[in-house]
C-alpha cells in the first residue's frame, strides 16, 4: 500500500446489498436510516470500484474518509478523491467510484429515499487503468475550507475552483 489505512467508521462486513455491483471487496457498514435517508460507509479493497450506475431520484453525496479512490462521471475524465472531499452526485447521472489501485478508500454515502440506483455494466479494467499516472489532475467538486466545525456549510463549486468558508467576527453589540 503506498500509504496507511485509518476508516474513520467501522469497516462492516463484506456488502451483500450491492455487492455483486463491485470488481473487487467492498464492506458495508450502516450508519442511519432515519427518515428514510441512507447514511452508510462503504470501504473498497485496493482496485475495487462499482459498476456504472445512476441514481434516478435525488442523486448520492460521498464524504470521503480514508484513504485514496476515484470518482467519475460518464463522458468525463476521473477524479482522484482523498479524505475530506466530498461529491455531490446529482440525479440522472451516469457515474462509478471506487479505490485506486494501490490504496483502500472509504467513503460515506448519503441517498435520499427512492433514489435506488440502476446497475450498469462493469468499469472495464482498460478504462479504470486510465486515469492513473504522473499527468492525472486532483479535481474537488465540493471541499470543505478552514476549520472544521459544526457551523461549517459546504458548497458547490464550479469544476476545479476552491472556495473558502469564513467565519464572521461577532463585534459584540
Amino acid at each position: 500500500m503506498s500509504e496507511s489505512f485509518q476508516n474513520l467508521f467501522p469497516q462492516g462486513g463484506p456488502n451483500t446489498v450491492a455487492g455483486q455491483y463491485f470488481s473487487g471487496a467492498s464492506y458495508l457498514y450502516p450508519l442511519s436510516s432515519e427518515g428514510g435517508v441512507s447514511v452508510a460507509n462503504v470501504t473498497f479493497e485496493p482496485a475495487c470500484r462499482n459498476n456504472w450506475h445512476i441514481h434516478h431520484k435525488g442523486g448520492q453525496i460521498l464524504l470521503c474518509t480514508a484513504g485514496r479512490g476515484y470518482y467519475q462521471e460518464w463522458g468525463k475524465p476521473a477524479r482522484e478523491l482523498h479524505p475530506g472531499d466530498v461529491v455531490s452526485i446529482p440525479p440522472e447521472v451516469k457515474h462509478w467510484h471506487g479505490a485506486a489501485p494501490d490504496s483502500w478508500f472509504a467513503h460515506v454515502a448519503i441517498s435520499v429515499p427512492g433514489s435506488q440506483a440502476e446497475w450498469l455494466e462493469p468499469v472495464a479494467d482498460e478504462e479504470y487503468g486510465r486515469h492513473r499516472g504522473p499527468g492525472y489532475q486532483h479535481q474537488l467538486l465540493l471541499r470543505p475550507q478552514g476549520p472544521r466545525r459544526g457551523g461549517d456549510a459546504l458548497r458547490a463549486e464550479p469544476e476545479g475552483l476552491k472556495i473558502k468558508i469564513r467565519r464572521k467576527k461577532s463585534c459584540g453589540i
